[in-house]
């Protein structure tokens, strides 16, 4: 009686003993521990969206009484380019990261109403045609010596260029009955922060890979021994090399990986046999565990950065009234700041498991900017008025994030995204050499973003992101000759719902 008391337990550590033995490649290794090799690796991808919406109605009335009838119709199509070209390199006394983005973009609107009543018919046309288009440079280069410090020398350049027209006409002819609007803009940034700092971040994702292939062999009954952590290391850092080598053709790709992972193993001792199983295994895991990256590690930075900026507007209208005669007015705006931020930066990141990531970042930044503004009004050729303005324009902003990451398989990642900015800006207004007013400005704002990455093909990544963001805002001015004030306040909530791919080139 006393001998089958104790079936029951020794039932439970059976079981427990073969839970442990799964998950045994699992618990000797933290993606912590894993420090990359030297590499250079090298990516181009594009993002491409499409879009079209249409929308009409109809209201019209029957019965005793007479009732206007009112029509509606809206069109719009447009369409989005944007390749991307990274570049990065891990080496033990250097890590760098270049990124080139070029962004096309254009959509067109077209809208018509049509309003009927017993004293006839009245009814509104307009069209909006928009062009956009940029560039984005950015590059990081930390130079670290035995001690993990580093000197870093990053540049960040970008350029904006944006142009749209529209007309409105109206039938019958108003005092004002044909509009035609045409809008150009210009903008530039350049930036170079120069900052000292402690520490090193390591990307971790090939380690995770490893212990994926690792369970392959394990379910395919091709493993030989568990895996030390040192061989763990040595398997995860030839995925590193292997990875990072560039192909064209992804069938001849797929074909090199793979026999080279195979070779590899074999050489380790830690494969047997060559059951087709273990080949369908690897092809999945290899084809979509190589992202997203994910690292380990924390870095704190301080320094500072020189910015200069450059905004240039143009805007044209054209007026036709019912006299028949046209008026042309014409808007132009240029805008230059120049400055030099301190700024202090820490950043976080901590694999917790294979399976989550918790990645925290903090950031404060004092800016004294000084602002030239000049605007300019004009009908026809001549100058109806003209105004430049000096700005000292100090400002200090704090900036604290965290994101979770969640990857239940090699195919797809979720990521919950928290952050919360607090700015403030003081800025004194000068007319040539007179002090005109004073204005300061307190934003705060929090942000909460959902973002699911889903990969189809080891090119093609399907991305849904859901984001909401609140802001409140106060703004104060205060005139310095006679001392009035007014002060406003704002708040305002922003919500996105965005769906999109992305495809891999090589």
């Amino acid at each position: 009686m006393r001998k089958n008391q104790f079936k029951p337990f020794a039932a439970i550590i059976f079981v427990s003993l073969i839970l442990l033995s799964t998950g045994l490649v699992a618990q000797t290794f933290e993606l912590k521990d894993y420090k990359n090799p030297d590499f250079h690796l090298k990516m181009l991808e594009t993002d491409f969206s499409f879009i079209s919406n249409s929308n009409g109605s109809r209201q019209t009335y029957s019965g005793s009484q007479t009732y206007p009838e009112r029509r509606f119709d809206d069109f719009q199509i447009g369409g989005m380019l944007r390749p991307t070209y990274y570049s990065r390199t891990n080496l033990r006394n250097y890590q760098g990261n270049q990124s080139i983005e070029i962004g096309l973009q254009s959509e067109f609107r077209k809208q018509s109403s049509e309003f009927t009543d017993l004293s006839g018919s009245q009814s509104q046309d307009s069209k909006r045609s928009t062009y956009l288009g940029d560039l984005y440079y950015r590059t990081s280069n930390r130079f670290y010596n035995n001690k993990k410090q580093f000197f870093e020398v990053d540049a960040t350049f970008f350029y904006t260029f944006y142009s749209a027209a529209s007309s409105y006409n109206q039938e019958p002819k108003s005092e004002i009955y044909t509009l035609h609007n045409a809008n150009s803009q210009h903008q530039g940034q350049i930036s170079v922060p120069l900052l000292i700092g402690k520490g090193r971040m390591e990307e971790v994702q090939d380690a995770r890979l490893a212990l994926y292939i690792f369970e392959d062999l394990k379910k395919s009954g091709n493993l030989k021994h568990e895996p030390l952590k040192e061989e763990i290391i040595a398997f995860a850092e030839f995925i590193t090399k292997l990875k990072n080598e560039r192909h064209f053709d992804a069938r001849l790709r797929k074909i090199s990986d793979i026999t080279a992972v195979d070779s590899m193993l074999r050489a380790m001792d830690l494969k047997q046999g060559a059951e087709t199983s273990w080949f369908t295994l690897i092809n999945d895991n290899w084809d979509f565990a190589e992202g997203p990256i994910r690292e380990a590690g924390s870095r704190f930075s301080i320094g500072v950065v020189p910015v200069f900026f450059f905004n240039k507007e143009t805007h044209k209208s054209k007026i036709s009234d019912n006299s028949g005669s046209d008026n042309t007015f014409t808007e132009k705006m240029r805008a230059n700041n120049m400055g030099a931020d301190i700024m202090i930066d820490y950043r976080l990141s901590v694999p917790t498991s294979y399976n989550w990531q918790h990645d925290t970042y903090a950031q404060a930044v004092f800016s004294p900017l000084n602002t030239y503004l000049s605007n300019s009004n004009y009908q026809g050729d001549s100058l109806i008025s003209e105004q430049e303005n000096y700005y000292r324009e100090p400002s200090f902003g704090v900036e604290v994030g965290h994101t979770i990451g969640y990857y239940p398989n090699s195919r797809t990642s979720v990521f919950l995204h928290g952050e919360l900015d607090y700015r403030y800006l003081y800025k004194s207004k000068r007319l040539v050499e007179t002090l005109e007013e004073e204005e300061s400005n307190n934003l705060l704002s929090a942000q909460l973003r959902l973002q699911g990455i889903y990969y189809f093909s080891p090119q093609l990544t399907f991305n849904a992101t859901l984001a909401g963001q609140l802001a409140n805002a106060s703004n104060r001015m205060r005139a310095i000759q006679t001392s009035a004030e007014l002060t406003s306040h704002n708040l305002n909530f922003y919500s996105q719902i965005s769906l999109g791919f992305t495809y891999k080139l090589f």
